[in-house]
Formats: C-alpha cells, structure tokens, sequence
C-alpha cells in the first residue's frame, strides 16, 4: 500500500535552518553564562583586593601604635609624654632625618617613626595616606585614619586651606574617593 505525503512534509533544508536558530541560541546562552561566570571572578578579585588592603591597614595601626609605645616608655618623663611629633593630616609628612646614621633626639625619633610609617603605608596600599589625630574627649586617646583607593587613581588635588587640624577629630571621617579604616588607640 502507497502511503500519500501531505504538502506540508518538512524537507531537509527546513530543518537545517532550524539547526541553525538551535546552535546560535546555544551560544547565545553559553555566553551569557561565560559573562556571569567573568563578572563574579571580577568580584570577588575586588572584594580580595579590598580584604587584603584592610589587613595592611589593621597591621599598620598596630605598627604605629607600638611605635608610640616604644617611644613613650623611652622618655624620661613618660607623665609629661608629648605626643605632637605623632600627630598629622593627610598628605603631610614628618621632616625628613635618617636616624639609622646618627643618633635622634626623642622628638627626631618620633618623627623618624612616622615618616618610615607614612613610608610603609604608601607602599603598602594604593594611594595609601592616614591622619593621626588626638581625641577630644579623651587626650591620651589617639584616632589613626587610614585611607587608600581600591583601583588606583591619580590623587586629587587639595584646594589650600581645607584639610582640617590634627589636633581635632575629623570634620569627614574620610577623603573623598577612598576607603577608609578608623581605629581609637591608648599608646
């Protein structure tokens, strides 16, 4: 028996295009799941860098800190301690005096200590900066802000005149355009 094919029998070239469609709507999918997978990489590559970057500034804090205490136990007169020579904004920095070569003053000393810690800090952590303050309420209680950029970035510039004392506590608790880390410490 003879078996009649209808007219709307599907021929080989039909279902080749519709192969086609398949295939491209495979890709299609396969990069989108590509992109998501890259996406997450890059997220949590960031998240790393920011992690890492926080540990270098816990480290940091906990080197300055004891930097203050060594420099205190070393004064004659730990009673009468002046902390100045730790105290600083952003972007400045301690004259420069290599105490490695000859002997330091223990205000030298003190500005020694700070200057290799700026030092470290910058190199430690992009666009890396701190400002050491005193605390209001409580004189024997110092702020160590530290500040860095998760990408780096060119620093902006500072009109003159608005950094704040650092004697007093931050008007802004951090720069624009950086992460920042706040620690109260008792040298």
């Amino acid at each position: 028996m003879l078996m009649k094919r209808s007219g709307h029998a599907c021929s080989g070239q039909s279902q080749r295009g519709s192969s086609l469609v398949e295939v491209l709507v495979a890709l299609l999918v396969l990069a989108l799941g590509v992109m998501g997978m890259l996406s997450l990489q890059t997220r949590t590559l960031l998240e790393a860098r920011a992690t890492q970057a926080r540990t270098h500034a816990v480290h940091l804090i906990s080197d300055l800190q004891e930097r203050m205490r060594t420099q205190r136990r070393l004064d004659p007169a730990p009673s009468v301690w002046d902390p100045s020579p730790y105290l600083v904004d952003w972007g400045a920095m301690p004259p420069m005096v290599d105490c490695y070569r000859s002997p330091c003053s223990a205000l030298q000393l003190a500005g020694f200590d700070l200057q290799q810690w700026k030092l470290a800090l910058a190199h430690l952590l992009p666009g890396g900066d701190a400002r050491v303050f005193q605390s209001s309420v409580d004189p024997a209680q110092f702020g160590i802000l530290i500040g860095w950029r998760l990408l780096p970035q060119p620093a902006p510039v500072e009109a003159p005149g608005t950094s704040a004392s650092a004697h007093a506590p931050p008007s802004a608790p951090c720069r624009e355009g950086l992460v920042c880390h706040l620690v109260y410490i008792r040298p």
